[in-house]
C-alpha cells in the first residue's frame, strides 16, 4: 500500500495545566474569535489574532491607540490578559493526565467514596502550528476521554462541551485554524469534576486519555465509518461483510473508487472488493462489500488471530483517503447453555475491573492496559467486564491482541438525547473489536424493575441492536430488573451476586419460569483481602488473606457464602456456576484494587480491597486460587502465609496450601509434619503448624507422584533492594513504560515480608519517573513522589521512556540498605 494519506497523530505533548481559576471566559460572544488571553494568542507567543490582516485592522489600531504605541502593546490590548502573567501556577504536562490525583488526601466524607481526593476545576492549554499545505484538508481534534464536564475553545472560538468522563468525541476545527504564516493556534480546555460524579468510585479527572489530531481529504471515510462482520464462517472459507460510510464534505459531487482489501495475520493480501461510486456533495454514502477469505484463521482466546481491512478512496488513480480496521474472524453465540466461541462451549472466567492504577490514577499509559490484561490471563481469566463505563480504545486493542473476551459496559441507564448519543458513539467505536462479545447498558440502577427502567432499557437496547445486530444486550442488575419484569426489555438478563441469598430469592424462580430466557452472571464474589496481611486490623485497615472475619462490607463477623456481608468465597461462587451453567460463568469483583469505595473502613483507608491483585498489580493469595480453579493441566501449589513471625515462636500458625492436585505434604526444616488429601470440590488444604524459624515446604502429589512444590523461608533483617521490571526493553517513543517492582530483601536475597522501608527512586538518562505505589490502603503519600514506603515488602515505580534510544538507568536507594540499579533499554 502507498504512504498513508490520512494522518492521525497523538496530540499529547506540550500541554500546560493549571488548577487556578482563569475565567470567566465567555462561551458566547458578540464578535467571532475576539476572545483573547488564554483562548487565543497572547503577547509572549509568536503569531497573532485572527484580526491581523482583516479589513478592520487599521481602523482598530487607530481607535484603540491613544498614544503612539508599539505593535507589542497593540497585541497586548487584544490579549486581555497576558499569558506571561498567568504562567505562574501553570505546569507543563504530557497527556494522558489525571488532574485529581496529585492532591493531598482530605478527611472530607463527601469525597469518601471517591478516595478522599478533592474534586477540582482545571484548565489545559496548548499552542501548535500547521503547515500551509494543510489548508483545504479536513482537520479534527479527537478526545478519547475527558473527565468530567468540559468546555473547549480554539483560537478564541467556543467550540463545544462534553458531559461524560468516559465517551470518545471529536470536533471539526478545520475552518477555525491558522495555517502557515497566519500564526500559532491555541486550544483551551476547561474541566470540572465538582458538579456531580457519574460513578461512586474514584473517577479522576482531566484529559486522562489520548488526544489525536486527524487530517483527511474532504472526501473521506466517516468517523468510525467501517463495520466489519463475519456472517458466514465455514471450515475452508469465511465471508467478510464490510459496511463503509463515505462522507463527501465538498459541495460538488464526487466520483470515486472504493477499494477494500483484507490482510491476514501475517501481512499477506488475501482478498479485495472494488466498486465505483458517486457521492453527491455534502452527503454520506453507505457502501456494503463482501469478500471471501479462504482457510481463515479464527480469533480464539488462546490464539487471537487478527486481520485488517484496508479501505482506500481513489479518484483518478489518486488515493484520497485510506482507513484501517482491525478485526477478527470468529463466531459468538450465547445460549441457555452459556457462551460458545467458534462453536466451542466457553465458560466465562471473568473479572470486573475499574480503570485506575497505582502511580497514574486514571491516566493509564497504553502499556499498562496491556500489563493488566496479561496479569489477568496469568490468573486464568478469559473475560473482562468494563466496570462500569466505556473503556479506553487501547484496552480493547490489548484484549484483541492477547485473547480476552470483553463485556463492554456503558455508564448510565438514561434514554436522554445526550446519553443516547454517547451510547451510539460507544457502539460505533467498539463494534469491530473481536474481543467484545456482549454489550451491557447499565449497572445496579436503583430504579431497576420500574416501568421507567423498562422503557429506557428497551430504547437503549434497540439503539444498540440497530447499530450492531451481531451481539446481545444485557444490563447488570442487583435491584430488581432481573425480577421478571424486564424479560422482554433485554436480550440477556444480567444478575449481580446470584450466588447470594438476596439474588437467589427471586432469580432462581425466574430460571424455572422462563426456561428459554437467557441469563448471565454479571458480578460475583466481592472477597476483600489486603496483600501480604494475615491478621485482621481495623487500625491498619487490613483484611487477612487467611481466615478473615472482616468482609468487604463489614468489620464484624458475618457469614461469607452469600450472607449479610454480601461476599462469597471464590470457590463457592464457582461451584454455584457449575451447578447452574445457564448463568454462563462468573465476573469476579474485582480484578484489581481501586481507589474509592474504601469499605469497610473508610478514613484513613482510601481504596477498595476486593482485587485479585492490589492497586500495583501485585498478586494476592487468591490469585493462586483462581489459577487452581481455572487453569487446566497445570499442576499448582501455593503456600501461605509467609514464615517470618519473630514474636510467635512456639505458637500455632494457620497455614494453607492452595492446589489443584490430589494431595499435599507439609515439611518444616526437613521434617514431614503431615500429608493430607484434598476434599472433592475444594482447592486448598489447611494445617496448624507450630512456628519455628526456618523453611516450610509444601509438596503436591497427583496419582502419588510429586508434581508441584512451593516454600516459605524465614527472612532476616532488611539488607537490600531487588528490582524486578516487567519489561527490560521498551519503545523509545516518549510513551512506553516499564513497571519496576522493588522488593526488600535480606542478606540472602529472601523477601522480607513485613518490610516498610522508604525507597527513593532515581531515573538516569532517556527516561522519567511518572508514578509510584505500594498497595497500602491507608497510604496518603502522593503517587507523584519519587519515593515510596514499601508495604509488606514491596513497592513499585513506573518509568517512562523519552524519544531518545539508549539505556535507562533506574536506581533505588533506602537508608541502611544497599542501593540497587538496573538497566532498561529504550529502542526505536
Amino acid at each position: 500500500m502507498n504512504t498513508r494519506v490520512r494522518s492521525r497523530v497523538k496530540f499529547n505533548k506540550d500541554w500546560y495545566f493549571t488548577r487556578n481559576e482563569i475565567g470567566p471566559i465567555p462561551k458566547n460572544h458578540q464578535k467571532s474569535a475576539l476572545i483573547g488571553g488564554y483562548t487565543n494568542n497572547a503577547i509572549d507567543e509568536e503569531g497573532s489574532l485572527f484580526l491581523n490582516g482583516s479589513a478592520i485592522e487599521p481602523l482598530l489600531k487607530v481607535m484603540h491607540r491613544p498614544r503612539a504605541a508599539s505593535e507589542h502593546e497593540y497585541k497586548d490590548w487584544f490579549a486581555m490578559e497576558s499569558i506571561e502573567k498567568g504562567k505562574e501556577g501553570w505546569e507543563k504536562v504530557k497527556l494522558p493526565h489525571d488532574a485529581v490525583l496529585n492532591q493531598e488526601y482530605v478527611m472530607d466524607f463527601k469525597n469518601g467514596m471517591y478516595g478522599f481526593l478533592p474534586q477540582t476545576v482545571g484548565y489545559y492549554r496548548k499552542t501548535f502550528t500547521l503547515p500551509k499545505e494543510d489548508e483545504g484538508k479536513k482537520i479534527f481534534i479527537e478526545f478519547d476521554g475527558v473527565g468530567r464536564i468540559s468546555d473547549y475553545w480554539v483560537n478564541g472560538c467556543y467550540i463545544g462541551e462534553n458531559f461524560s468522563g468516559y465517551n470518545s468525541f471529536s470536533f471539526d476545527i478545520t475552518d477555525l485554524l491558522k495555517y502557515g504564516e497566519e500564526g500559532e493556534n491555541v486550544i483551551l480546555v476547561k474541566i470540572d469534576t465538582t458538579c456531580g460524579n457519574e460513578g461512586w468510585w474514584y473517577e479522576g479527572g482531566g484529559i486522562y486519555r489520548n488526544v489525536w489530531l486527524t487530517k483527511t481529504d474532504k472526501l473521506h471515510v466517516d468517523k468510525w465509518g467501517t463495520y466489519v462482520q463475519t456472517p458466514r464462517i465455514e471450515q475452508d472459507k469465511a465471508v467478510i461483510r464490510v459496511e463503509t460510510v463515505i462522507f463527501n464534505e465538498d459541495f460538488d459531487a464526487a466520483e470515486y473508487t472504493l477499494k477494500t482489501s483484507i490482510i491476514n495475520p501475517y501481512g499477506d493480501f488475501v482478498g479485495e472488493n472494488v466498486v465505483n461510486i458517486m457521492n453527491e456533495g455534502m452527503h454520506k454514502n453507505k457502501v456494503i462489500q463482501e469478500i471471501t477469505v479462504c482457510n481463515p484463521e479464527l480469533w480464539e482466546i488462546d490464539s487471537p488471530k487478527l486481520y485488517k481491512a484496508i479501505t482506500e478512496v481513489i479518484v483518478h488513480d489518486e488515493i484520497k483517503d485510506d482507513y484501517e480496521t482491525v478485526f477478527g474472524i470468529r463466531s459468538i453465540e450465547y445460549t441457555t447453555k452459556g457462551l460458545f466461541l467458534n462453536g466451542k462451549h466457553t465458560p466465562i472466567k471473568g473479572m470486573s475491573v475499574h480503570q485506575d492504577f497505582a502511580g497514574v490514577g486514571v491516566a493509564v499509559p497504553d502499556r499498562i492496559h496491556e500489563f493488566k490484561i496479561k496479569k489477568l490471563k496469568e490468573a486464568g481469566v478469559n473475560a473482562y467486564r468494563c466496570a462500569h463505563n466505556l473503556p479506553a480504545s487501547e484496552l480493547l486493542d490489548a484484549c484483541d491482541r492477547l485473547g480476552m473476551l470483553v463485556m463492554n459496559e456503558g455508564r448510565l441507564l438514561e434514554a436522554s438525547e445526550i446519553r443516547i448519543k454517547e451510547l451510539e458513539a460507544q457502539v460505533l467505536r467498539d463494534r469491530n473489536h473481536p474481543s467484545v462479545f456482549m454489550w451491557s447498558i447499565s449497572n445496579e440502577e436503583f430504579i431497576g424493575g420500574s416501568s421507567l427502567s423498562i422503557r429506557m432499557h428497551k430504547r437503549m437496547r434497540n439503539i444498540v441492536k440497530s447499530l450492531d445486530p451481531t451481539r446481545l444486550v444485557t444490563s447488570a442488575d442487583i435491584f430488581g430488573s432481573s425480577s421478571g419484569k424486564h424479560m422482554d426489555a433485554l436480550d440477556v438478563i444480567g444478575v449481580n451476586y446470584i450466588e447470594s441469598d438476596l439474588a437467589q430469592s427471586y432469580v432462581l424462580q425466574n430460571l424455572e419460569a422462563y426456561p428459554d430466557k437467557l441469563f448471565i452472571s454479571t458480578e460475583n464474589v466481592m472477597k476483600a483481602t489486603t496483600r501480604g496481611c494475615y491478621e485482621d486490623s481495623v487500625e491498619k485497615c487490613s483484611i487477612s488473606c487467611l481466615n478473615s472475619e472482616i468482609t468487604h462490607m463489614s468489620v464484624t463477623p458475618v457469614e461469607t457464602a452469600g450472607g449479610a456481608g454480601g461476599t462469597c468465597p471464590p470457590e463457592k461462587a464457582w461451584e454455584f456456576y457449575l451447578n447452574n451453567p445457564r448463568m454462563g460463568g462468573l465476573f469476579v469483583w474485582t480484578g484489581f484494587d481501586y481507589r474509592g469505595e474504601p469499605f469497610p473502613f473508610f478514613w484513613p483507608s482510601v481504596m477498595a480491597q476486593s482485587g485479585t491483585f492490589d492497586l500495583c498489580g501485585l498478586p494476592k493469595d487468591n490469585f493462586y486460587l483462581y489459577q487452581a480453579m481455572w487453569i487446566e493441566n497445570k499442576p499448582l501449589v501455593h503456600l501461605f502465609p509467609h514464615w517470618t513471625w519473630a514474636d510467635k515462636i512456639g505458637e500455632n500458625i494457620s497455614v494453607r496450601a492452595i492446589t489443584n492436585c490430589e494431595e499435599v505434604e507439609l515439611i518444616l526444616n526437613g521434617k514431614s509434619i503431615g500429608r493430607k488429601t484434598k476434599e472433592k470440590g475444594e482447592y486448598y488444604v489447611d494445617f496448624d503448624v507450630e512456628y519455628m524459624p526456618g523453611e516450610l515446604i509444601v509438596k503436591a502429589y497427583s496419582s502419588g507422584i510429586e508434581v508441584a512444590k512451593d516454600a516459605q523461608k524465614t527472612s532476616g533483617q532488611p539488607a537490600g533492594i531487588l528490582l524486578l521490571p516487567d519489561q527490560t526493553i521498551i519503545n523509545a517513543d516518549g510513551e512506553d513504560v516499564t513497571i519496576v517492582t522493588a522488593a526488600i530483601v535480606d542478606k540472602d536475597g529472601i523477601i522480607v515480608p513485613n518490610a516498610q522501608n522508604k525507597v527513593k527512586f532515581n531515573v538516569i538518562s532517556n527516561g522519567s519517573l511518572i508514578g509510584t505505589g505500594n498497595g497500602n490502603p491507608m497510604d496518603h503519600d502522593s503517587d507523584k513522589t519519587n519515593y515510596r514506603n514499601a508495604f509488606n515488602g514491596y513497592c513499585i515505580a513506573i518509568v517512562q521512556s523519552t524519544e531518545e534510544s539508549g539505556p535507562i538507568i533506574i536506581e533505588a536507594s533506602s537508608d541502611e540498605l544497599a542501593t540497587a540499579k538496573i538497566e532498561i533499554i529504550a529502542s526505536k
